[in-house]
């Protein structure tokens, strides 16, 4: 499968996704010619309330070089993009016959100047790389599954100190902390229940 195919297949159906539009084919255009396979995909969280798009700048790095092109490149998209899709923009970058270390990767995702970026660590294969990213659901685990994830560690970790924390309550915070409520919202809502005896 080619990029833009396994991040429809990751996607799967949450979001609105656009390959061509004048604006992509402006951000498409603005990359030093010596940085390969470039691509522009912009996406939209379905919903009812219809939110700006999120754009991803994809593109191959091959040596250090390649990497201040494509940060130059970062720069340029957002200077073009608009508000609010300009504090929405990420950087892809796909290694291909590049030693880069894990740290170097760390550094460069760690600087948010211009965009976020994300870069292919050692050993990460493409799917790895976009479990990084806001493009994965955040679901409940199946009972199949054999990783975790943080929230789900998190909440059977506190089951162990706190007795009274079974799954019902589990449930009732995982589903608290997955809403968009934040603040007083929140701690109403995970208190609501009378708290159980230890």
């Amino acid at each position: 499968m080619n990029t833009r195919d396994i991040i429809n297949s990751t996607v799967d159906g949450r979001f609105i996704i656009r390959f061509e539009s004048k604006e992509i084919n402006t951000l498409k255009s603005l990359p030093d010619q010596k940085l390969q396979n470039t691509d522009v995909i912009q996406l939209q969280r379905k919903s009812t309330t219809p939110k700006g798009w999120r754009t991803l700048s994809i593109c191959t790095v091959t040596s250090s070089e390649d990497i201040n092109f494509a940060l130059q490149w970062s720069a340029e998209c957002k200077e073009e993009l608009l508000d609010p899709e300009s504090a929405d923009l990420y950087l892809l970058m796909l290694t291909q016959d590049f030693e880069i270390s894990k740290e170097e990767c760390l550094s460069i995702e760690a600087n948010e100047k211009f965009c976020r970026k994300l870069i292919l660590r050692p050993e990460e294969s493409l799917e790895q790389l976009l479990a990084r990213t806001f493009l994965v659901s955040i679901s409940e685990p199946s009972e199949s599954s054999h990783i975790m994830d943080p929230l789900t560690l998190a909440l059977k970790e506190t089951n162990k100190n706190f007795s009274w924390f079974d799954d019902s309550q589990q449930g009732i915070w995982r589903k608290a902390l997955l809403s968009s409520k934040t603040g007083q919202e929140l701690i109403d809502r995970l208190f609501q229940e009378p708290e159980k005896e230890s």
